[in-house]
C-alpha cells in the first residue's frame, strides 16, 4: 500500500510540475507578445511626436485666435439674446402667437 501511495504521489508531483511548466511557458509567450505590441505602440507614438513637432510653433497663435473668436461669439450670443427679447416684446404688442420652445414662433394652421 505504501508503494502505491508513493507512486501516485510521485505521479501527481510529476503532473503538477509539467502543468506548472506549461502554464509558465504560456505566460512567458503572452508577455513577450505584449512586450512586442507595446514596442510597436511606443514606436508609433515616437513617429507621432516627430510628425507633430512642427505644429508646436503655431499652437499659441491658433489658441489666441480661437480665444478671440470665442469672445466674439459670446458677445454675439448676448446681442442675439437682446434682439430676441425685443422681438418678443414687439410680437406681444402686435398680438402675435405665443412663442414655442427655443424662441421660434409657432406656426398655426391657416
Amino acid at each position: 500500500m505504501e508503494l502505491v501511495l508513493t507512486i501516485v504521489g510521485t505521479g501527481y508531483a510529476a503532473v503538477l510540475v509539467v502543468v506548472l511548466a506549461v502554464s509558465l511557458t504560456t505566460i512567458l509567450l503572452v508577455l513577450r507578445s505584449i512586450g512586442s505590441k507595446l514596442g510597436q505602440v511606443a514606436q508609433g507614438l515616437g513617429q507621432v511626436e516627430t510628425n507633430t513637432a512642427p505644429l508646436e510653433r503655431y499652437v499659441g497663435a491658433i489658441n489666441e485666435g480661437l480665444s478671440s473668436v470665442a469672445g466674439e461669439l459670446g458677445s454675439t450670443l448676448v446681442h442675439l439674446g437682446q434682439a430676441d427679447q425685443h422681438l418678443a416684446a414687439v410680437a406681444r404688442e402686435l398680438g402675435a402667437e405665443a412663442e414655442v420652445a427655443g424662441g421660434a414662433p409657432s406656426r398655426g394652421a391657416s
